[in-house]
């Protein structure tokens, strides 16, 4: 079957589909292979933290013994600190028991006499570094007080070195920023894997690249041959207005496969090259995932093609509407308020973290935007075939 009308279509765009293509793909491939010079130097020591005492991993020592850093919260009123480590916590029973606390703290009674007990500081800082060859797995500090009251001396911890866990400054940026809240919610991101990486990096950006680019070219199907007059002679030539809207949107579905193609490769070119295994799970379902979205912008942008007959002012509408709905998620993932707001927020059917992180596929997620396009192309067929067109 021949498609003079596609042939023609894919003609007079093929030029801006290859440089869009070669723009994704670049900047596919270029984020990707930019994850190696980011995290050098931004991947934080392994640590944990709990009730005001911090545990971090520097290193080991020339035995192959963990050279850990403790670092701890005083408080005024407090004599000295003394820090320690134990294997389980059951050795620290004694420290609970009033009179052993109080020979502590007289004198009577050294830390270091209380049974599988390693003392590793006693002072007035609240600090320490060290090597740990007792293989110790917990620790903790005590805070003398001045008046010598043991019911006044407080315990910064216990922390496990079981709970040493990597960290990057980006994790703490977007932990703290109300701004990359809206993009993520209150899902935190393992920065310091390429998954991860690329999900914080590209997929963040990706659906706008896709949606804008698609919708565009989707805006003026219509409007733009209304408006140059174009329509009667095509439509006089023996085409029917279904095959002309179906020719059109061919020309489009073409469009999504190549740029989501081009994405795709640049992003596991660039794991390659840098020696990394690409995420091809979490990558794949990434993309793939974002059709659906894309499906209804398409069925959002020819209905609007079909009611504008004025190609600029559709392209603006359809725009409109596009950052109208983003930020319709921004405000859902800030404001407390604004929770409700989601469901009506077209982006919010795309969830990068679960697709390429978790690898899991919600069925509302891709039938929402995929029933809101296919029903909105049905409209707009519908329309299309009543509309009047004037010469």
């Amino acid at each position: 079957m021949k498609l003079p009308l596609f042939s023609a279509a894919f003609k007079n765009q093929w030029v801006s589909m290859v440089i869009y293509c070669m723009v994704l793909f670049l900047y596919g491939a270029l984020i990707t292979l930019a994850f190696t010079s980011m995290i050098t130097g931004m991947i934080n020591d392994p640590s944990a933290t709990a009730e005001g005492l911090t545990v971090t991993k520097l290193g080991e020592d020339d035995l192959g013994n963990e050279v850990l850093n403790l670092t701890w919260e005083t408080e005024a009123g407090v004599s000295y600190h003394t820090a320690f480590g134990v294997r389980n916590l059951s050795t620290m029973e004694p420290l609970m028991d009033e009179d052993i606390v109080q020979r502590l703290i007289s004198g009577e009674l050294n830390i270091s006499e209380v049974p599988g007990l390693e003392v590793l500081y006693n002072g007035t800082g609240t600090t320490v570094e060290f090597s740990n060859r007792n293989g110790s797995t917990v620790f903790a500090v005590l805070l003398v007080p001045s008046n010598g009251n043991p019911m006044d001396m407080d315990l910064r911890g216990p922390v496990y070195t079981a709970d040493l866990m990597k960290s990057s400054d980006i994790d703490e940026f977007i932990k703290d920023n109300p701004m990359m809240k809206a993009f993520f919610g209150e899902r935190m991101v393992d920065y310091t894997s390429l998954e991860g990486f690329i999900t914080v990096e590209y997929f963040s950006m990706w659906p706008l690249f896709f949606v804008i680019y698609i919708a565009m070219k989707t805006s003026t199907s219509v409007s733009k041959h209304v408006e140059d007059r174009s329509m009667d002679v095509l439509l006089g030539t023996g085409y029917s207005r279904n095959r002309f809207l179906t020719e059109k949107l061919l020309v489009i579905f073409v469009n999504v496969v190549v740029l989501v193609l081009s994405a795709w490769s640049g992003v596991v070119l660039g794991a390659l090259i840098i020696g990394e295994t690409p995420p091809l799970t979490g990558v794949s379902l990434n993309f793939l995932g974002s059709i659906p979205l894309c499906l209804a912008f398409i069925g959002i942008s020819l209905l609007l093609s079909v009611l504008i007959d004025e190609g600029g002012k559709a392209i603006g509408a359809v725009l409109g509407v596009i950052i109208f709905q983003y930020i319709l998620l921004i405000v859902a993932n800030i404001a407390t308020w604004g929770t409700t707001l989601k469901y009506f927020s077209l982006f919010s059917y795309w969830d990068s973290m679960e697709l390429g992180l978790d690898h899991v596929v919600d069925p509302v997620d891709m039938m929402v935007p995929t029933v809101l396009g296919a029903a909105l192309i049905v409209v707009s067929y519908v329309i299309f075939n009543k509309k009047e067109i004037h010469a």
